[in-house]
Parts: C-alpha cells; sequence; structure tokens
C-alpha cells in the first residue's frame, strides 16, 4: 500500500514539507531489532529516512544517511548509506557461530545500498571495514543479491555473513 502510495509521487511536491518521527522500543515482526527510530522527511518534493537509527540486540546499532526515496522505471527505490557500529563483536560473532580464528576486531562497517521495493532486491557497494576499503568484501557483495524470500531466512543471511566476514579476514 505505502509502495503504490509513493509511486503516484504526489508526494514530490515542492510546496510540501512533512517531518515525521516514529520512536518505539521494539517492534514485533522484528523482536531482535529494539530502539528504532524512523525519521521521515519530505522537503521540497525529496523523501528521505535520513538519521533512522535501531539496534540489534545492543551488539549493533544502525544509521541510514544520504538516504533518497524515489521512482525510477516505475520500480520504487531506496538509496542510501547505512553505518554499523559494533558495540560487542564478541557477541555478534557467538551468533553467527564464527569460530575464533576467523573473528576480526569489527568496530564500524560503512556501505552504501540500494534497496528496490518492487523486485525487492537489495544491492551493496562501496563497503568499509574499520574505515578502510575491502575490496574483498566488496567483490563478494557483488555476486550476492538479496531477495525478500532470503532476508526473511535467518540461517541464508548467518550464512552471507559467515562468507563475507572470510572473505574479509582471508
Amino acid at each position: 500500500m505505502f509502495t503504490q502510495l509513493f509511486k503516484t509521487e504526489i508526494l514530490n511536491n515542492k510546496n510540501l514539507n512533512i517531518n515525521l518521527n516514529i520512536n518505539a522500543e521494539k517492534i514485533f515482526q522484528l523482536q531482535n531489532f529494539i530502539d528504532f527510530i524512523l525519521n521521515f522527511k519530505i522537503e521540497e518534493g525529496l523523501i528521505d529516512i535520513n538519521s533512522t537509527k535501531f539496534s540489534w540486540n545492543k551488539y549493533l546499532d544502525f544509521e541510514i544517511l544520504d538516504s533518497l526515496l524515489y521512482v525510477n522505471n516505475n520500480n520504487l527505490i531506496l538509496d542510501g548509506r547505512l553505518i554499523v557500529n559494533f558495540a560487542n563483536d564478541k557477541e555478534f560473532f557467538k551468533f553467527l557461530q564464527t569460530s575464533r580464528n576467523q573473528r576480526p576486531k569489527l568496530k564500524k562497517l560503512e556501505l552504501n545500498f540500494i534497496y528496490n521495493f518492487d523486485q525487492q532486491v537489495m544491492d551493496f557497494n562501496n563497503i568499509m571495514i574499520n574505515h578502510q576499503i575491502s575490496q574483498t568484501v566488496n567483490n563478494f557483495f557483488k555476486k550476492i543479491i538479496l531477495k525478500k524470500d532470503n532476508l526473511q531466512n535467518k540461517i541464508y543471511i548467518k550464512k552471507i555473513l559467515k562468507q563475507a566476514i572470510a572473505a574479509y579476514v582471508g
């Protein structure tokens, strides 16, 4: 329903300005995500969710920046930058069940993303780990296309994250 509303581009009006802030401690269907702060803004016809923040089990803190919601070839696209701060990388590795020799010290992950709501496909690029570009991880994610069915599958996500970490460690 929201996808169709945004695709009409009725909200892309230079005279329309909206600021909407939603705070939630937990989201029912996403139980591991907590402290959700959605900042939705329309300013002079441009729609973004900059400064949206959430945490995953107090292990990872996420922030979305430089975002833009737009229609391209009749597809609704969210383009932005994601910053992930590792509050507790040890617990993150335990969740992934990563062997101890495959556990690099992770502090910060930055990446650009493009999410196509209609095709339900996500693309990642310009991945930086601890403030350094990781070409091996960037190459790894060029081969990965996350679709709706896979995004909802925890085992698949764990497998991809473990393979990305293995690519980073070498």
